[in-house]
């Protein structure tokens, strides 16, 4: 998790969808900034990121046949062409004059991931410590 207030984790973890949850965390950000033990776009977030798509990985079959149907060669872009901010820029592209601009961190990832199930037949719990934000 991102915070470290037990009351904020719980406030977040009660949350009946993830983007629910998303929101809650957002707002928690910005009103208790000081509780935050991960800051974003940095390599803990990464991880962050990484794990949590592993765990979607892991318990949702339908969701690995569909990441293993893509081209094993093809590019997953987070298109984030209808937001902005920094946001948009780190975790996916936006198309701008037919160019893609952007970090795209979350389609890398899923790439990675996408390779690691393509390898091994398998996704695993190796999730790694977080490096200090």
């Amino acid at each position: 998790m991102k915070f470290n207030d037990p009351k904020i984790q719980q406030d977040i973890l009660a949350k009946n969808s993830p983007m629910n949850a998303k929101w809650v965390a957002k707002g928690k950000a910005r009103d208790f900034p000081e509780k935050r033990v991960i800051t974003s776009y940095t390599p803990a977030d990464l991880h962050l990121m990484r794990r949590t798509i592993r765990l979607k990985l892991k318990n949702h079959s339908t969701l690995r046949t569909q990441l293993l149907a893509l081209p094993e060669d093809g590019i997953i872009i987070e298109d984030s062409s209808a937001r902005g901010g920094a946001s948009a820029r780190f975790w996916g592209m936006k198309l701008e004059n037919g160019i893609w601009t952007g970090e795209n961190w979350l389609g890398r990832l899923w790439m990675e991931l996408r390779l690691e199930l393509e390898e091994s037949g398998e996704i695993t719990d190796k999730v790694g410590t977080p490096q200090a934000a």
